[in-house]
This record gives C-alpha cells, structure tokens and sequence, in this order.
C-alpha cells in the first residue's frame, strides 16, 4: 500500500462529527501534526498553532510567531485557553507568569517519531469529542509505518546525520544520536553511526581523522515546505525535508522517503 493512501479510507463523515471540546493553541509541532492527520485544522476551536509548524496542506488557521518569542501581552489573549507546547522549562514558566489555565507540555527529547506521536495523542485525545474512530484508525496507520520501517534491511554504510547544511570545508557542529529517526534506527539495529549516549554530541577532529571512504556524512536542511524533500549527494549529503527535524508525524514521513531513497 502506498504510503499514507490508508488515511484516505477513515475520514468518512458520521454522524458525530470529530471535534475539539474546548479551545486550544498549538505551540507543540507533534500536537500540530496529528491535528492535521485528524484534519481538525479547520476546527474553530484551534485558535491558533505556530508559524514554524509546516503543513502538508494550506490552512487559514491563525500562525503564531513562536512560543517564546511571544510576549505576554499576546499571552493574555489565551488565558482561558489550553495551550500545548514542547517540552521546554522556560516556555513552561513563561505560560506560569501569564497565568494560562491550562498549561500542556508534550515530551519530544529522546524519543523516536513513534514515541513522540504517542505521546501527543496521550495528551490530545482529553480535548477530543466523537474521535474514537478516527484516533484508532490513525494510530493503526502509525503502526502500519513502524511495520513497514521495521521491515526494511538495515542500512549498509555507517550513516552521520548533521543538524544543519553540510559544505565542504564548514561541517556543523552537532550530530543527531538519540533522538528522532537515528534513535529509532539505532534502536532497531537498522544504523550504525557515532558511539553517544547523548541526544545530540559535537563531533571532534579525533573522529572525523577515523572517518572512512565507507561513511556517509548526511546534513539534515530543514524547510518550511512539508512536501519538499530532496536528496543531494556529492561526497557528502544534504537532505532538505521539514520533516528530519520537526518531531512526530513529519519525521515518521521523513523516514519512509529517506529509506525509499536509498538503494539497497
């Protein structure tokens, strides 16, 4: 089955319309993410989500320009309000100061795509009205991805995935181990790369001298396009996709391409 075609079978109408009880604002990417896989981006009771989420498809939905750069005179207007955001202590005192009733933090650190949605949903599913179906259809298509990743040979080459634009003589600073899609691999013995028990570690020259002709340095560009991704090899990679580094369902889409580009 094509990727994501199994979405297309759920999203009949019912009776009871899935719906949010109550507003929310999404500073969260992974909350906004399955918001959109529950197509409750139109529901007037999402007030507003980031600027810095991308979505797979236009929306009219307020964008915010950001959690902590929002001041609190902005953050009166939704006091009364839900608002969920990635785990973050500043951001978690900033909404404390504003005095914001409900106050929602979704974990992202150190956890694979899979986890992530999990967790969102966990924390979604209180605020959801006649969702049953679709919240277990959906999560039965995040099962159906995991499957289909586990599936997969692992990789051939020992792969070195950078946060940032990889150029030939400016590399960037940091390495992605655990945490999104490299923890997911590692965890599944389907990628060898650096040694780490950090999410995120610096590389140094030691390492980089030990580097062989084998090793694949891949940089990671993110993009506020959802539906761009693009791989550009020289001797070493770029892939540009919103998805690497934007937690939940975009990086469990940014998984299956960069697999489905890869030749085996």
């Amino acid at each position: 089955m094509k990727a994501f075609s199994f979405l297309i079978l759920f999203w009949s109408s019912t009776l009871f319309a899935c719906e949010l009880k109550s507003e929310i604002v999404s500073l969260s990417a992974p909350i906004t993410g399955v918001l959109e896989d529950l197509q409750l981006l139109s529901d007037k009771k999402l007030i507003a989500i980031s600027l810095f989420h991308p979505l797979q498809n236009e929306s009219k939905i307020e964008r915010l320009g950001g959690g902590l750069f929002l001041s609190q005179k902005s953050l009166k207007r939704f006091q009364k309000m839900s608002i969920f955001f990635d785990e973050s202590g500043e951001m978690k005192r900033r909404l404390s100061e504003a005095h914001i009733v409900g106050v929602n933090e979704v974990q992202t650190r150190s956890l694979d795509p899979f986890e992530v949605v999990e967790r969102a949903l966990a924390k979604l599913t209180p605020f959801l009205k006649n969702c049953e179906e679709k919240v277990g259809a959906l999560k039965t298509h995040y099962l159906i991805e995991q499957d289909w990743l586990l599936r997969q040979p692992a990789f051939k080459q020992p792969m070195y995935f950078f946060l940032g634009e990889m150029k030939e003589n400016n590399w960037p600073d940091l390495l992605m181990v655990q945490d999104g899609p490299v923890l997911f691999w590692l965890k599944h013995k389907k990628l060898k790369t650096i040694e780490s028990p950090l999410a995120y570690v610096r590389w140094g020259e030691k390492w980089k001298k030990s580097l062989t002709e084998n090793s694949q340095l891949i940089g990671l560009v993110h993009t506020s396009d959802a539906k761009k991704f693009s791989v550009e090899k020289q001797t070493y990679w770029n892939v540009t996709s919103a998805g690497a580094l934007t937690p939940g369902p975009w990086q469990i889409r940014f998984m299956r391409k960069f697999v489905e580009s890869q030749k085996f």
